[in-house]
């Protein structure tokens, strides 16, 4: 892998097979570690990039493991050449970057072109082009819904399907996702039923994402029901929180398909969905409730019906604050916001969600919640805060985080040797902003070291 002999290696520095900026910065780490500080590799594992006897590097990815013999501490190193990996992946990336840019666009034209035809002219169609273009409408309405999915999958398996947190009533979601699905149901024939025990089902979610959820539920449900019959819809209240199901009287998932999906028995919980239609929409689906530590799963019998139904914990159960994507643990960096500019919040999500995690705090309840949940690379702090000065300002001394301000006043910062850049909101240039971002973010926290 190396390109060395066996003689040529042992006894030397593992720095030798690293790039020559990352090995000094190595020593540092272990002298770090062997005097306590947490472990940058050692337990953990990490993609790094390697370096061959002819100077060429590659993309590996390193486990290092720690024990003892007869009372002296060893290490063990195993490294992976994930060039191939890499490959494949950018080939990936490429694919799903065509599908967002060179389908999309077209298709939403196709779409409005379609609709406008029909909306405008359907009354002078005869029948039968009419009957046509409706086709048309409908094929290319489930391709945009199924690009979609691919492209919530790539974010998915990418760590970059984020989700925002806001207290909702989980009734008022079903509520709307049965008003937005009673249109397929009738194009199908099946009658859709609330079973609502409670109304006031506070969760902390995000509302968009669980109408998605809803929204694959119901047109599987009602796709397998059998003409004529009823999909109910259930919300109950658990000990700690709520519990949704959709069920439906229909053909059932096969028994050869549950026992692949499933984690423990053919009718119970599945560690990945079974296959109806593509199956995208249920893995995305999964994700995304376990996204606000809940669960997904389903129980069916062939030719009576399936139902599927999934859990959330109430808003006291969650504390009254969740990560912006607590189960899909992003693998870039890590910014905290502390504010209440959500059109800055907005913007930052948007324009570093390849890179970047970016969790919100308006409050100091939820900063000290937040760094108690994970690690963050970085602060961005409005200054001054709507909180206390004095707290804010000892929590963040003690996370020693570097802190960028976005300041809209005169008052001076009480810690100016931790600020590494300032920036005036009212005049504040987002555009230039993101960029000194990224530099501060790639120059402080290189992601290659070994």
């Amino acid at each position: 892998m190396f390109g060395y002999t066996a003689s040529e290696v042992i006894g030397e520095k593992v720095n030798i097979l690293m790039p020559h900026n990352y090995s000094s910065q190595h020593d540092q780490f272990m002298t770090n570690y062997l005097s306590g500080k947490p472990a940058k590799v050692i337990g953990i594992g990490r993609e790094i990039t390697a370096r061959r006897k002819n100077g060429t590097v590659f993309p590996a990815e390193l486990a290092v493991s720690e024990m003892r013999i007869n009372g002296k501490r060893m290490f063990t190193g195993v490294i992976r050449d994930i060039t191939e990996r890499k490959k494949d992946e950018a080939v990936k990336n490429e694919f799903v970057a065509t599908v967002s840019h060179e389908l999309r666009t077209p298709l939403t034209s196709i779409r409005g072109a379609l609709g406008l035809i029909l909306g405008k002219f359907g009354d002078e169609l005869s029948e039968k082009n009419k009957k046509m273009l409706t086709l048309a409408l409908r094929n290319s309405e489930r391709l945009t819904l199924l690009i979609n999915d691919i492209l919530d999958i790539e974010k998915l398996e990418s760590g970059q399907l984020t989700l925002t947190f806001t207290r909702v009533n989980l009734d008022t979601i079903v509520r709307r996702s049965i008003e937005d699905n009673e249109s397929y149901a009738r194009q199908h024939n099946v009658d859709l039923v609330l079973d609502s025990q409670v109304q006031e089902a506070f969760v902390n979610a995000d509302s968009i994402r669980l109408q998605q959820v809803m929204a694959n539920l119901l047109s599987n449900a009602i796709k397998y029901s059998r003409p004529g019959e009823a999909v109910t819809v259930s919300l109950k209240h658990l000990a700690n929180g709520y519990r949704v199901e959709v069920i439906d009287v229909g053909t059932g998932i096969p028994l050869n398909t549950m026992k692949k999906s499933s984690s423990a028995s053919p009718s119970r919980q599945f560690r990945h969905p079974p296959r109806r239609g593509t199956g995208l929409g249920l893995a995305i689906s999964k994700a995304i409730v376990e996204g606000h530590q809940g669960t997904l799963e389903f129980f069916s019998e062939l030719g009576k019906g399936s139902t599927f139904f999934f859990t959330l914990p109430s808003e006291l159960a969650t504390g009254g604050w969740q990560d912006s994507t607590p189960a899909l643990k992003v693998s870039g960096y890590q910014i905290l916001y502390f504010g209440n500019n959500e059109k800055i919040l907005s913007q930052f999500r948007q324009s570093f969600s390849s890179t970047c995690d970016v969790s919100h705090a308006d409050d100091l309840s939820q900063a000290l919640l937040a760094t108690s949940k994970q690690p963050f690379n970085l602060l961005v702090l409005e200054w001054p805060v709507k909180a206390d000065e004095h707290e804010v300002i000892k929590l963040f001394n003690k996370q020693e985080l570097p802190i960028v301000l976005l300041s809209h006043g005169d008052k001076p910062f009480p810690h100016p040797e931790r600020v590494i850049a300032i920036c005036n909101q009212s005049t504040c240039n987002m555009s230039h902003l993101k960029s000194e971002l990224r530099l501060i973010l790639k120059n402080t926290f290189p992601r290659e070291v070994m």
